[in-house]
């Protein structure tokens, strides 16, 4: 016992000197050994000092298996529960770390999701020391002939937890059996792969959901992560990525129930959900109501617009703006581009110029080249609700902004519209929203706005000049913006946050804007 502790000890210590995120998961997610203890008369070796873990407020694995799918233990938050505990496991991997007793009464959860590892002596180390403790219920086949594991074999206990997850709890190898015949013991189901979801001749237990809850390739993936086979069992790369995307597409019911996309009634209240977006056909009059509240905002600078004309590009064809206290008519040009659809040509028009913005104290100039149409008001709860199919809005009234939708349920929305009208819809992205508001558009009063970036810290913002920004590459959290009716300095006022690409606030809603693709040169 001595020996595996320290081993354990040496792993966190060079750990430590390593990456300061991997410290941080050895100090908050893992009840982990980092002292040994002697007797102070013999000096015998006595136990070992763990780190002090706050548990005040998370709960064990097993409350999530029979609690209803409603709350805060809704389907996406099980399945985000479950990315974040095969990410820990697979940090324990890549330091040559096997569970091995990965049963439920030894994962706690905190209220963000995050997952909480107890009685890790008892883990794998290095090779050297097996696991000290294993339960029979989540034992791989394997572990009846080795004492020594590989990371396969916890792949076979996480998808019995993961199962459970999903299934009310039920154990996957659980099924009805002929009360004439011989009860089959559960190594020996084990060991054969004797479960209904690789084996539809065999019956589920009769109070359990049916697996038709889970979306198929899903469902494949837990059938793969049961084999018999070490070698068969899924790759942890496929797994997150299964996980990651069903954790961020889903579909609401008419009550505000959170469920896979492929259901046809909630997994809650087992009302019927509304179409799904692919299905719904897009009618002229909804296109005509869309783009009703769409203006155009032109790349230019504020100080331009005044009351008079203004010839944006010479030649034939092109783009006449007749200004009138801030208003403007596009004519021939925008005409010819598929805009009839339009049931009023007013827009906003600003010359080419750029802006100012106040990032923690310091001015940034930021410079719009390019012209765009933006929406007057937000996307509506009747528009999304004729387009969509459902109205997901905390606060229900048709003609007020249409909230409680995740980026990711933009996304698709924006889908539908860019292939029905062959157009460039989507969302404005940070420079443009400001630049919107900064000339007068009233953005972000009524709800906060999802914009198209993703969220960088304020270094991103250190150059004094910048053109046509559009954000970090890459991230975790998408751009929410929202408008203060104050003003400093002459300045618009706004407030930047940010959320997570699936997430969803009853007060965050979105516009559009639409591109303009310009003709050649003449």
């Amino acid at each position: 016992m001595e020996s595996k502790i320290e081993a354990m000890i040496q792993i966190y210590k060079k750990v430590r000197a390593g990456e300061p995120y991997k410290e941080y998961l050895f100090d908050h997610h893992l009840a982990w050994p980092r002292a040994k203890l002697y007797d102070p008369e013999d000096k015998h070796f006595v136990g070992f000092i763990m780190n002090r873990l706050d548990l005040s407020k998370a709960i064990i694995l097993d409350e999530f298996f029979s609690a209803s799918m409603d709350g805060e233990k809704h389907w996406a938050n099980r399945l985000k529960l479950a990315l974040n505990l095969f990410e820990l496991l697979c940090f324990l991997h890549s330091i040559s770390v096997i569970v091995g007793d990965l049963h439920e009464d030894n994962i706690f959860i905190q209220p963000d999701l995050k997952v909480v590892f107890i009685d890790c002596d008892s883990f794998q180390i290095q090779s050297r020391f097996p696991c000290s403790a294993m339960r029979f219920e989540i034992s791989p086949p394997e572990a009846s002939h080795s004492p020594y594991l590989e990371p396969s074999s916890d792949y076979f206990a996480y998808t019995i937890l993961l199962y459970r997850l999903l299934m009310d709890g039920f154990n996957p190898f659980s099924f009805c059996q002929n009360p004439a015949e011989k009860d089959i013991e559960l190594q020996e189901r084990k060991e054969k792969g004797l479960a209904p979801i690789r084996n539809p001749s065999l019956l589920l237990p009769k109070a359990s959901p049916s697996l038709d809850r889970l979306p198929p390739d899903l469902k494949n993936l837990i059938a793969q992560g049961l084999d018999p086979d070490k070698t068969k069992r899924f790759s942890p790369d496929e797994l997150i990525r299964i996980l990651e995307y069903h954790a961020n597409h889903t579909i609401i019911c008419p009550k505000g129930h959170i469920n896979p996309t492929h259901l046809i009634h909630c997994l809650v209240c087992g009302k019927q959900i509304r179409p799904t977006p692919r299905l719904i056909k897009i009618r002229p009059y909804l296109i005509a109501l869309f783009v009703f509240f769409m203006v155009l905002i032109p790349s230019g600078n504020f100080h331009l617009l005044e009351t008079g004309s203004h010839l944006f590009k010479e030649g034939k064809n092109w783009v006449y703006t007749k200004i009138e206290q801030g208003w403007s008519k596009i004519n021939e040009w925008v005409e010819s581009q598929n805009t009839s659809l339009l049931e009023e040509n007013l827009f906003v028009f600003i010359a080419a110029g750029d802006f100012r913005r106040r990032i923690k104290g310091s001015i940034q100039t930021v410079v719009i080249n390019k012209p765009f149409y933006i929406m007057r008001k937000e996307v509506t709860q009747a528009l999304w609700k004729k387009i969509m199919g459902y109205n997901p809005s905390s606060n229900r009234c048709p003609q007020c902004p249409v909230e409680n939708i995740s980026w990711e349920e933009v996304q698709t929305f924006i889908s539908i519209l860019n292939e029905k009208e062959n157009a460039h819809y989507r969302l404005p992205t940070e420079a443009e929203w400001d630049y919107a508001c900064d000339k007068g558009i009233e953005v972000g009063r009524k709800v906060a706005e999802w914009c198209l970036d993703w969220y960088a810290e304020e270094p991103f913002f250190q150059k004094k000049r910048v053109i046509d920004p559009k954000g970090p590459g890459f991230g975790s959290h998408k751009v929410v913006k929202q408008q203060s009716s104050n003003t400093q300095n002459g300045l618009h006022i706004t407030i930047r946050r940010f959320l997570r690409p699936f997430e969803r606030k009853s007060n965050v809603g979105f516009r559009l804007v639409k591109d303009i693709i310009f003709p050649p040169s003449r």
